[in-house]
């Protein structure tokens, strides 16, 4: 619900779950609001989420289109993907990518 409400939120909290370190919620919700390139780099962000969870990456081209056109489905789509894998206090990164055959449906 967060994404559909305040996208600008989720952003910053996705980027937050992809690596500890980034406590920076405020910047996120800044880059979202005022980047005027703000598709490409959600197209980005998306990219380092597949990574993440062990799949390619895909072109930057579709990525961005995903962005632009289902922009809430797609933060709530990585927000899931990075909720099921969890996060490492110890480490402070992502941890235990999920075995590419539990990806598909």
């Amino acid at each position: 619900m967060c994404a559909f409400a305040l996208p600008c939120m989720q952003y910053a909290v996705n980027e937050r779950d992809m690596d500890r370190r980034n406590d920076d919620g405020f910047l996120c919700c800044l880059a979202y609001c005022c980047c005027p390139f703000s598709c490409l780099l959600f197209g980005w962000s998306r990219g380092k989420v597949r990574e993440i969870v062990g799949l390619p990456r895909g072109s930057i081209l579709k990525r961005t289109c995903i962005h632009c056109f289902c922009h809430p489905c797609a933060l709530a789509q990585e927000a899931r993907a990075l909720q099921e894998i969890g996060v490492s206090e110890d480490t402070q990164y992502l941890t235990k990518a999920p075995d590419p055959a539990d990806m598909h449906r």
